[in-house]
């Protein structure tokens, strides 16, 4: 969303802007944009950590950028990975890796300096190679959703960068944090 500065209300992009992304001219119609997928609830496990919001996360709108927040859910990654005892030097120990196939946000409400926020995550879905894993974003103080997001991530052999079995000794670590069978 293109915003006016000064009112923060949403406004038309300018030609300009337009014209350097569509130089054959703007399509006469954007595709339809799927639905946001719904996650599944959070399961009883589901891991939470509460950060507040800095300076330095802030853009020139003096709101959360848009891309501090997949830090923030990929920082809470790291911690939920480490918390069930899989740090990164474990995995590498282990010769695999986890990377990130595709996300999906869903930005609901900006969070300004000071915003305390609580960031809490969850599995899903495991396949052979692939699960899912689900992030909301809530500012403390009122409750109010700010963010939601979707992961798919592959397991990898840091080797040949080939996918690899999700390790069943990882998947009986995440169980609580798990909705449904972990595998």
């Amino acid at each position: 969303v293109y915003v006016n500065t000064a009112s923060g209300q949403p406004v038309s992009v300018p030609e300009t802007m337009m014209a350097a992304y569509f130089p054959e001219g703007v399509p006469p119609q954007a595709p339809p944009r799927p639905p946001f997928p719904e996650p599944p609830p959070p399961p009883p496990g589901v891991f939470t950590v509460r950060r507040p919001v800095l300076w330095q996360d802030l853009d020139p709108v003096r709101h959360v950028n848009n891309a501090r927040y997949v830090g923030y859910a990929s920082d809470v990654g790291f911690q939920v990975a480490t918390a069930h005892g899989w740090t990164a030097s474990r995995m590498q120990d282990e010769g695999f890796g986890i990377v990130v196939r595709k996300l999906q946000l869903h930005y609901k409400q900006p969070a300004v300096l000071d915003d305390e926020l609580e960031i809490a995550t969850w599995a899903y879905g495991a396949r052979r190679v692939t699960a899912n894993r689900a992030f909301t974003m809530r500012r403390v103080r009122d409750g109010a959703l700010l963010m939601q997001m979707n992961g798919l991530y592959a397991w990898v052999d840091l080797a040949t960068g080939q996918p690899v079995r999700i390790p069943a000794a990882f998947l009986a670590a995440f169980e609580a944090n798990f909705v449904g069978d972990a595998g």
